[in-house]
C-alpha cells in the first residue's frame, strides 16, 4: 500500500500514485462516504477532489462551486472516466442502481426520484465509527440503521448541528471531525477501514421492501403520501414522520378507515349530466371531466366549513364535554376571569376557531355570530385551514401531477380526497393549539397573528390510493398526539371543572341559571 500524499492532476490522472483499493468499497456504501474515505486516506479536500475529478465545468470555475455541482445524488459534477480511474469502481453507474432499487416501488414520473431521500446526512454511529455511511441511511423511511438496528442520529451529539449532504468542506472534516471536535472514527482504533465489517441488512421490513410483488409495487405507486412538503410553509423545519413499517402494513388495508367507490358510477354520471345540463357549450362528456369551474371550489370551500363545523361539534360533545361552560365564560366573561383561572382547554378551542373560520375576535366564537358581522366569508379565505402551500397541493391534484399520468381523477374524487385532506388538517390545528394552551397558559389577544402557531406535528399518517375505480383512506394517529393527550389529561388543572365549583363562580357573577333548592343547600353548607 502506497502511503504518499496525493498530488495530481487531470492531465496526469492516470499515472497518479493514490492511497486505495477498491476492496474498501463495501456493498451499499453511499458516494459520500466513498469519497469521504479517499479524501482521507490522500489528505485532500472535497473541493480538491472536485476540481481535479471534477468535469469540464467544474474544473473551469476558479471561485465558489455550486450546490448543483456538489450533489451527491445525481453526481452532477464529477467525470465517470477520472472518477473510475481513482478509485476502480463506477461510482456513478452503481449509485444510479441503488437508487433505483429502493426507490422503485414509490417512483412515477411526476414526482421527483429524489423526494423521499435527506438533503442531510443521516448515519449511524457505530457504522460510521468503521468509516462507512450507507445510501440506505438516507432514505427517509428508515428509521433505524438496517445493520446495527440502532437509531440514526441527524446531528453531532457534542454541538448538535447537523451536515448537508453534499461535496462539501465546512462541516466535516477529512479526519472523520465535525467542526466543534468531536471525532466519529479515530484512526488510533480504525487506522484502516475495517476489513471485518460486512453490511448485512437484518430489518425485515427493508428486506421485505426489497422483495415486492409486482401487484403490491403498484399499490404503491397508486398512492397518495401526504408528508408536509405539500402543505407546509417553507421555512418550516419538516419532519417525515413515516417509515416502512407503515407502509408495508397499509398494503394489508391494516390501517384502512374509509372508502369511496360503492356509488362512485352513479354520482360521476349524475354530475355530468346535470353540468351539462346548466353549460350547453360542453359537449363532450371528457372535457367536462377535466374542467373545474369556480362554482366547483366555491362549493367545495362551503363544504369544508361544514366540516370545520362538523369537527367542532363533535369536539363539544366528546373531548371538552365537561368544558363547554368553560367556552362559555372565556368568551362572555374574559374581563371577570384571573389569568390562572382559565382553562387550558378554552383557551385552545376559542383560539383555535378563530384563527381557522376567521373570528373577528376570540369573544365571537361561542356568541352565536353569523356572516358577515363577526367573521369572514368562508369565500374569502377559501379552506378554514392555515397552510400557505395548501392551494399548490390543490393545483397538483387537480392536474393529475401526483398520480401518475396514466390515472385521471373526477370531481367526486377530487372533492372527497381534499375534504379527508381537510379534515386532518382542522383537527391537527386543534391539537396545537391544546399544546400551545397546556404550555403558555394565557389568554388570547384580543387581535393576534394566525402565524403564531404554526406546526404539523400532530398530522396522522395518512395515505389515499387508488385502486381501481375506489379510492381508499388509510391513517394512523402518531406517539406525539397520545402522549399530548395523556398531559391534557394529567395537567389541564381546569379551575371549575366541577359542577359544584361552576355553579358557584356563575353565582357571583350573577348569571342566570334554573333555581334548584335542594342544589342551593349543598352550595350553602
Amino acid at each position: 500500500m502506497n502511503s504518499e500524499k496525493l498530488v495530481f492532476s487531470y492531465a496526469e490522472v492516470k499515472n497518479t500514485k493514490t492511497t486505495w483499493r477498491s476492496s474498501w468499497i463495501l456493498d451499499f456504501e453511499s458516494p459520500w462516504s466513498i469519497i469521504q474515505k479517499f479524501c482521507h486516506y490522500n489528505s485532500i479536500s472535497f473541493r480538491q477532489f472536485l476540481l481535479e475529478a471534477g468535469n469540464d465545468n467544474v474544473r473551469k470555475l476558479k471561485g465558489k462551486i455550486g450546490q448543483y455541482h456538489k450533489s451527491i445524488y445525481n453526481l452532477n459534477g464529477l467525470d465517470d472516466n477520472i472518477v473510475k480511474q481513482l478509485i476502480s469502481f463506477p461510482l456513478k453507474e452503481k449509485n444510479e442502481e441503488l437508487l433505483d432499487d429502493i426507490i422503485s416501488p414509490l417512483y412515477n414520473e411526476d414526482f421527483s426520484l429524489y423526494q423521499y431521500f435527506s438533503t442531510i446526512l443521516r448515519f449511524c454511529p457505530l457504522c460510521l465509527e468503521k468509516k462507512y455511511h450507507s445510501t440506505l441511511h438516507q432514505f427517509n423511511f428508515i428509521k433505524r440503521c438496517p445493520f446495527h438496528q440502532i437509531s440514526l442520529f441527524e446531528n453531532c451529539p457534542e454541538c448538535n448541528e447537523n451536515f448537508p449532504y453534499i461535496l462539501e468542506d465546512n462541516s466535516f472534516s477529512l479526519d472523520y471531525r465535525c467542526i466543534c471536535g468531536f471525532e466519529f472514527s479515530s484512526n488510533k482504533i480504525n487506522p484502516l477501514p475495517s476489513q471485518t465489517f460486512r453490511p448485512i441488512i437484518r430489518a425485515q421490513d427493508l428486506i421485505s421492501w426489497f422483495s415486492l410483488k409486482k401487484s403490491e409495487i403498484n399499490k404503491v405507486r397508486n398512492s397518495i403520501i401526504f408528508n408536509e412538503n405539500l402543505v407546509s410553509n417553507n421555512d418550516e423545519k419538516k419532519s417525515f414522520k413515516y417509515d416502512l413499517s407503515f407502509l408495508l402494513h397499509s398494503l394489508d388495508q391494516k390501517y384502512m378507515t374509509a372508502t369511496i367507490g360503492e356509488n362512485y358510477d352513479y354520482l360521476e354520471k349524475r354530475l355530468v349530466r346535470e353540468r351539462r345540463r346548466k353549460a350547453k357549450w360542453i359537449k363532450s362528456v371528457q372535457i367536462y371531466e377535466h374542467t373545474f369551474s369556480k362554482e366547483d371550489l366555491e362549493d367545495l370551500h362551503e363544504k369544508s366549513e361544514k366540516v370545520c363545523s362538523s369537527i367542532a361539534r363533535n369536539l363539544r360533545n366528546t373531548t371538552l364535554k365537561c368544558h363547554r361552560g368553560c367556552i362559555v365564560e372565556l368568551t362572555r366573561y374574559r374581563e371577570e376571569i384571573p389569568n390562572n383561572e382559565l382553562c387550558p382547554l378554552s383557551i385552545a378551542y376559542t383560539l383555535w376557531r378563530a384563527r381557522l373560520q376567521r373570528f373577528n375576535s376570540y369573544k365571537d366564537v361561542d356568541n352565536e355570530g353569523t356572516q358577515p358581522f363577526f367573521r369572514e366569508y368562508i369565500y374569502n379565505y377559501g379552506f378554514p385551514v392555515d397552510q400557505y402551500n395548501f392551494s399548490n397541493y390543490l393545483s397538483q391534484l387537480e392536474y393529475g401531477e401526483i398520480f401518475p399520468e396514466n390515472y385521471s381523477i373526477s370531481k367526486v374524487s377530487y372533492s372527497w380526497i381534499t375534504l379527508h385532506l381537510v379534515s386532518e388538517l382542522i383537527l391537527a390545528e386543534f391539537y396545537r393549539c391544546l399544546e400551545y394552551a397546556l404550555q403558555r397558559r394565557d389568554p388570547p389577544k384580543e387581535k393576534f397573528s394566525v402565524n403564531s402557531i404554526y406546526s404539523l406535528k400532530y398530522f396522522p399518517l395518512l395515505i389515499i390510493r387508488k385502486e381501481g375505480k375506489i379510492f381508499k383512506k388509510i391513517r394512523k394517529d402518531t406517539p406525539e398526539l397520545f402522549s399530548l393527550l395523556e398531559n391534557a389529561k394529567k395537567n389541564c388543572n381546569c379551575p371549575q371543572f366541577t359542577e359544584r365549583e361552576r355553579r358557584k363562580r356563575k353565582k357571583a357573577r350573577g348569571i342566570y341559571y334554573k333555581r334548584n333548592p335542594f342544589k342551593e343547600a349543598i352550595d350553602n353548607m
